[in-house]
């Protein structure tokens, strides 16, 4: 027989069909009450060294900030704000957090950076087009001298934060 008639199809939808495990005149149980979906947390960037009072706007004022990090020894610091919040998390997420990096930066590692920094102090660096990556090349009697691993220190700004990319 076929319903025509949607009080009856509303009506046959409300029918309750006994089952052998409750009685006939139990009620069915209310489906359980679904949680809204939640959004995914943000993932959690590294934050820079908040008692920093340095200017990241700047590649003058990183620098130095740069050279005084190094020179107090302050490797976690240089690290923080010197390398971008997302290089950092993917660092992290890999078994890298920064303690670990920190942990790796000996004496000569830390001279290397600190020369490399003082080298470029007082250079200009060649800039992309765009105006966000800077690139200072060290001299080369510099890197000699000093036996520095890296000829050159390059520079991204990104949301206005200059962050060392080499």
């Amino acid at each position: 027989m076929k319903m025509t008639s949607p009080l009856l199809a509303a009506a046959a939808a409300c029918v309750v069909v006994a089952s052998p495990l409750r009685a006939a005149d139990e009620k069915p149980a209310p489906p359980p009450a679904v949680a809204p979906a939640k959004e995914a947390p943000a993932p959690e960037k590294p934050k820079t060294d908040e008692k920093s009072p340095a200017d990241f706007s700047k590649l003058d004022k990183t620098i130095a900030y740069a050279v005084e990090a190094l020179e107090k020894k302050d490797f976690e610091g240089f690290f923080r704000n010197l390398t971008d919040p997302d290089t950092l998390k993917d660092m992290a997420d890999q078994g890298h957090p920064v303690e670990t990096l920190v942990k790796q930066v000996d004496a000569e590692v830390a001279r290397q950076l600190l020369d490399a920094f003082h080298a470029v102090k007082d250079v200009k660096p060649k800039m992309e087009e765009d105006g966000n990556k800077a690139t200072y090349v060290i001299p080369e009697d510099v890197v000699k001298e000093k036996k520095l691993r890296a000829g050159t220190l390059v520079f991204e700004r990104i949301e206005n934060h200059w962050y060392l990319t080499n």
